[in-house]
């Protein structure tokens, strides 16, 4: 593979390309990442800290919410902040972000960081959660997926494809849909290749068709979603000739399904950490997978023993995170609902604090009444629109039944629960009867988790 240069955005000159706007942007900071990548976890700690006084001083202005938090805590703002005046910090769990509501809004922003993005995440928790971001921190967000992309050298030419949700858009079954290049942030910095997506809530055989079809070099799609097509490759042939790697993402991938995609594919998975609320958090190492560098140029997080104190290298602890550049909604040692293992220093040389796996963030896979199985996606996006719904959980009782277990501030009204029904319904299967039934508390897995969607029949 030819090293990718960058496009040009001056006529008549192709190389060296001379950039500017986002592709300018872009590629600064991945200059700046290949040297801060190497610096030693002192040195990182250091710049990170010298950031997080920024964001704590712009919250504690902008913020009611953050300015009696941090007084009760007794920090001063305009004091420097230090490893040992951050843990004082209380954590913020979920739970307390999502009553918070708009209070955890500035109000107002620095003018450079652009205009608020609002999305809505479920993440692994089930507990709907709305999130302002800043352009700011969608550049971060680029530039850490081109990141990824550079450090697994990827053919920027070769066909990329997805297999996910497909919303907004009209596509008959069986067919996909296609794309004359990747899309951003890679087509503002590179001239790509073709790219196609399929809807992941198709039959397993559906999606199989399409992958023979469309012969990709790159795939992302659900670890749990990898794991199905893999098992039906495993007894068909042909199989795509293409392939060079899976990437996934928003699961763990465990090393059964990495085995078995290693067996039927002959290719690896390239997994990423990342929540809708925070970006990126983690990328999987290039040299020495499956372990994962944190993003510490965008992210200072934390992994907590069940005292609050840090976790050394082999130990398992929940995860605390702290997005650097989110100037609309700083969320201040924000506790994710993941469980993490620390490493060591990484062989590959690179700085970047290393986790040794995530624990959790798994999907269920639905059964289907023919008895296949295939990824299980319920119109997760219609539980954030009821605000009486504080958590969820989406189960499989039978193989006609779904049941809807919602911990709710009140009952929900018939329009209400009419409309959940049609979300599910809808996502699923029409064939799929479904039920609502209220619920204190969500129970928790063994590794501190609670499960979004679990299937309970045989």
């Amino acid at each position: 593979m030819s090293v990718p240069i960058p496009r040009s955005s001056h006529r008549g000159i192709v190389w060296p390309a001379i950039t500017e706007g986002p592709a300018a942007r872009l590629l600064a900071l991945q200059h700046q990442f290949r040297q801060s990548e190497r610096w030693s976890p002192d040195a990182l700690r250091t710049h990170q800290f010298m950031q997080l006084q920024q964001l704590v001083t712009h919250a504690a202005r902008t913020m009611p919410f953050w300015r009696r938090r941090l007084a009760d805590a007794n920090i001063d703002p305009g004091t420097p902040i230090t490893p040992e005046i951050w843990a004082r910090i209380p954590i913020l769990t979920r739970a307390r972000a999502q009553d918070a509501g708009a209070a955890l809004h500035c109000l107002s922003i620095p003018a450079a960081h652009g205009e608020r993005i609002t999305s809505s995440t479920s993440g692994s928790s089930g507990r709907p959660l709305s999130v302002v971001k800043t352009e700011m921190q969608q550049i971060f967000w680029r530039a850490f997926l081109l990141r990824e992309a550079m450090w697994n050298k990827l053919d920027f030419r070769a066909k990329n494809a997805s297999i996910r949700t497909l919303r907004g858009v009209t596509i008959r079954p069986g067919e996909g849909m296609r794309q004359t290049g990747w899309g951003e942030p890679f087509d503002s910095v590179y001239a790509t290749g073709p790219s196609a997506a399929f809807e992941i809530r198709r039959p397993t055989a559906e999606q199989a068709a399409w992958m023979l079809r469309e012969d990709p070099t790159y795939l992302l799609t659900f670890s749990s979603n990898l794991t199905l097509l893999a098992q039906y490759f495993r007894d068909q042939v042909p199989r795509p000739k293409r392939l060079r790697a899976f990437f996934g993402f928003a699961e763990i991938v465990s090393q059964d399904t990495r085995d078995l995609c290693q067996e039927v594919f002959g290719v690896p998975i390239i997994d990423c950490y990342s929540a809708e609320e925070t970006g990126y958090l983690a990328l999987q190492c290039p040299d020495h997978p499956p372990a994962l560098h944190v993003m510490a140029e965008g992210v200072y997080l934390e992994v907590l023993d069940a005292a609050g104190a840090p976790c050394t290298p082999g130990q398992v602890g929940r995860v605390v995170v702290t997005p650097l550049h989110n100037f609309a909604m700083p969320l201040l040692r924000y506790e994710i609902g993941d469980l993490a293992e620390c490493g060591g220093a990484c062989p590959c040389g690179r700085g970047l604090p290393v986790l040794n796996r995530i624990i959790g963030r798994s999907r269920a896979a639905v059964i289907m009444p023919d008895g296949t199985a295939r990824a299980a996606f319920f119109g997760s996006k219609a539980f954030y629109k009821v605000p009486a719904i504080r958590q969820y959980q989406v189960a499989q009782t039978a193989r006609h039944t779904i049941e809807v277990r919602l911990v709710a501030r009140r009952m929900l009204s018939v329009e209400e629960e009419a409309f959940i029904h049609q979300a599910v319904r809808g996502d699923l299967d029409p064939c799929f009867q479904v039920r609502i039934v209220y619920v204190d508390e969500i129970p928790r897995m063994p590794n501190g988790k609670t499960e979004e969607f679990r299937c309970e029949i045989a």
